[in-house]
């Protein structure tokens, strides 16, 4: 047996179980799993050839299968995020390096050698650079492919990033209220900053969380909404202040409304008519 199923099973987990067929001269067999679990134990039939399977080996893996840090200050330091490697094979595997481009900087408490059933951390932090980092951490393992997980990163020149730089209403009725839009504010810095003042433009409103100090990595949301009185486009920015790192900064974003329901009055008691522009 191998794999990485341990004496424990957290909720909402699981683990994997690898099964070697052994040289015995025999097809069939059985795998019993017993546990506190309602349905116990739990008896799986399994076949192999007579021979049996040969060596699995180590089969190495990461987990997650690659990292997003959240936006943050141009120049800061994120906090950590780890990775945990681990081997559910059979067989010891060699680790011939770990490697991590800039600007991301990694640490690692694995041995040169990982042997079946355990597993070590890779812990990893951002230094944001530009608006858009990207870097792949390789675990080089000897005689076999290497292990890669995908890591991005989102630098912004404010202390205050915004999730999405423009949002769209699209059709809505006249005078009727339509579903609002969610805008997240985020503090991407490593120090406090004060809490958003929010402005908007005519035409549209909002209501917003952000009333309290965001230390860093906190975030409040803001709602916006728009009522549109007659047919037309409307376009707006929301405009979101703070004071932080180097001063005062500012997050916007554009407001677009592109079409709006047209509905007339009715030309008779017994016709309606409607039309959209």
């Amino acid at each position: 047996m191998g794999g990485n199923c341990g004496s424990s099973l957290a909720p909402g987990t699981q683990c994997t179980l690898i099964l070697e067929g052994a040289n015995d001269h025999k097809t069939t067999g059985t795998v019993t799993i017993t546990t506190n679990a309602s349905s116990k134990p739990e008896t799986f039939q399994i076949t192999k050839s007579l021979n049996g399977d040969g060596n699995v080996g180590p089969l190495v893996s990461a987990f997650p299968i690659s990292l997003q840090f959240s936006s943050q200050l141009i120049g800061s330091t994120s906090p950590v995020q780890k990775i945990t490697l681990q081997n559910a094979g059979t067989g010891s595997a060699q680790i011939a390096g770990i490697t991590l481009g800039q600007p991301f900087n990694q640490t690692n408490n694995c041995p040169s050698v990982l042997n079946p059933s355990s597993s070590c951390t890779i812990s990893v932090t951002y230094t944001a650079a530009t608006t858009n980092d990207y870097s792949t951490l390789s675990i080089e393992l000897n005689q076999e492919l290497p292990v890669n997980v995908n890591v991005y990163g989102y630098g912004v020149t404010s202390s205050l990033a915004l999730s999405t730089t423009s949002i769209q209403f699209g059709n809505q009725t006249v005078k009727a209220p339509g579903v609002a839009r969610i805008i997240n504010v985020q503090n991407a810095s490593a120090v406090p900053t004060t809490a958003p003042s929010i402005s908007v433009s005519s035409g549209f409103t909002e209501t917003n969380t952000c009333k309290d100090v965001l230390v860093p990595n906190a975030g409040c949301r803001i709602s916006v909404s728009f009522v549109p009185s007659g047919n037309q486009n409307a376009t707006g920015t929301i405009t979101v202040n703070g004071f932080g790192p180097g001063g005062p900064n500012t997050g916007t974003g554009p407001l677009d409304i592109s079409r709006v329901s047209l509905c007339r009055k009715p030309s008779s008691p017994s016709k309606t008519t409607a039309g959209q522009a």
